[in-house]
């Protein structure tokens, strides 16, 4: 499931197409979603069908929108009956400063359907509404689930390979302090290794460390103590208190727990629940996705944007 909502939008008003997208940017995140705007200023035949080559292999857009009338003196509708002539069945945009009735005609002309005709004048809001309503059908409640793992999952993937490239031997006095203390505190909080269990009677060096921590030898929640050991904000970010911390005991409900769907409210509920006894309706997954968000954002310093 994608994080962001991704746009492919051609017109040739540079100045009008940012401002939709700085409203639709806001009203995304508020949604749990990024935006992604692929956008055409000059368009023509030939970069069509290089797209529509593209978008059959591997189709990443939501929308596509296009302005009636385009630079060099191409129609969108034109546009609109390429894109379904090619098979691209993505919801499209059609919009203009002109009467809609001349764009129906066009859409008719071309027996192109499954567009949204819109005026620009005030084209914000019904276009918000579009987004909204598409959106929305993301937060059912069993595909919620799957991606609150799957994003911990790759949370969680991200840290260990920063953890693992700072345990590295290294001529850098300050980094090789580092990676000692690495290793020092995870056999603290991996009794298998401080006992040499893991590894038989072995020592955990530097290298063994490594490679533990990449394998999942370490549980995350040393992986995430060790950050608290080791990092400048570690308190922060990854203290007991912090984001990490609750949206990781929700990935552990989400994980191990047995569910059951409701008939009465349709929420979804977890057997022995603590974290959210109340169970997950779709309004709470939309808050799940912008806390989740706002958890990458936070940790983005140290692991790069997922």
């Amino acid at each position: 499931m994608k994080n962001s909502y991704s746009i492919l939008w051609f017109d040739d008003d540079e100045r009008s197409q940012g401002r939709f997208q700085r409203r639709l940017t806001k009203q995304l995140r508020e949604l749990g979603f990024g935006i992604e705007v692929d956008y055409h200023k000059r368009v023509n035949d030939e970069i069509i069908e290089v797209l529509c080559q593209q978008m059959r292999v591997y189709n990443k857009y939501d929308l596509i929108m296009f302005d009636h009338k385009l630079e060099g003196g191409l129609k969108g509708a034109h546009l609109a009956s390429m894109f379904r002539q090619k098979k691209i069945f993505t919801d499209m945009v059609y919009y203009s400063t002109a009467n809609v009735n001349i764009l129906w005609q066009a859409l008719r002309k071309g027996h192109v359907d499954g567009v949204y005709i819109l005026n620009r004048d005030g084209m914000d809001t019904d276009l918000i509404r579009i987004v909204e309503a598409q959106v929305a059908r993301v937060f059912d409640v069993n595909n919620m689930r799957g991606y609150a793992l799957q994003y911990m999952s790759t949370l969680e993937g991200r840290l260990r390979t920063v953890l693992a490239e700072l345990v590295e031997t290294s001529a850098d006095s300050e980094a090789q302090a580092t990676a000692e203390k690495i290793v020092e505190t995870i056999k603290k909080l991996e009794s298998d290794f401080a006992l040499g269990k893991t590894h038989g009677a072995v020592k955990l060096n530097i290298a063994r460390c490594k490679r533990a921590i990449l394998k999942g030898d370490v549980i995350f929640d040393a992986v995430r103590k060790t950050f608290k050991e080791v990092h400048p904000q570690g308190e922060k970010l990854f203290g007991d208190d912090s984001n990490l911390y609750k949206l990781q005991r929700v990935r552990n409900v989400f994980a191990h727990r047995q569910h059951n769907i409701s008939e009465d409210d349709h929420k979804l509920y977890f057997d022995r629940d603590t974290t959210h006894p109340e169970g997950y309706s779709a309004d709470d997954f939309r808050k799940l996705r912008v806390q989740l968000m706002a958890l990458s954002e936070e940790l983005e310093p140290v692991i790069g944007r997922l």
